[in-house]
């Protein structure tokens, strides 16, 4: 078993990221413990403003973030499950707010290509941190990064909360 501050190496990240455990279920329950519990964060956020709704989802998937990063020091399975789950939480509310103002007052024939748009500034956002993490997955051990990703999720964050606006008709 390595310990989770050592973990630099390639070879040694797979069981690592594991909180020491060899077994596919555990990864397998992480990834859905984040995936899944997304989608119940759009009807928590509902009935708020565009706005209110993103600062919301905002705060709550950096709690869950920081649950994260002390699963990862502590190696506790249970608080990174848990943590995972507020995080997806928190997400899928900061999304489902983001895309209902992004797309009021747009017709269904303007959706597919606002759709596609926001898409490609998302996955081309998160491409950008991954491209970064990966070459520097050489030289620093993987809680270190993940650190890195706790930074940026705090300064997006506070952006969010100073910056976000209601779009005119919410």
């Amino acid at each position: 078993m390595c310990p989770a501050r050592g973990c630099g190496s390639t070879s040694r990240w797979p069981r690592c990221w594991r909180l020491h455990s060899d077994n596919a279920l555990v990864v397998s329950l992480l990834f859905a413990a984040y995936m899944a519990p997304s989608v119940a964060g759009a009807p928590l956020v509902g009935r708020l403003l565009p706005a209110t709704a993103q600062r919301l989802g905002m705060v709550v998937f950096v709690v869950g973030v920081t649950g994260i990063l002390v699963a990862l020091v502590t190696t506790s399975v249970v608080v990174m499950t848990t943590a995972t789950i507020v995080a997806s939480v928190g997400q899928g509310m900061g999304v489902s707010a983001s895309m209902r103002a992004l797309l009021l007052g747009s017709t269904a024939a303007e959706r597919p290509s606002l759709m596609a748009a926001i898409y490609l500034a998302c996955y081309t956002g998160a491409m950008v941190p991954s491209i970064i993490a990966g070459q520097l997955s050489h030289v620093l051990p993987t809680v270190t990064i993940a650190f890195g990703y706790g930074v940026l999720a705090l300064v997006a964050t506070a952006i969010t909360l100073v910056f976000a606006r209601n779009p005119s008709g919410a």
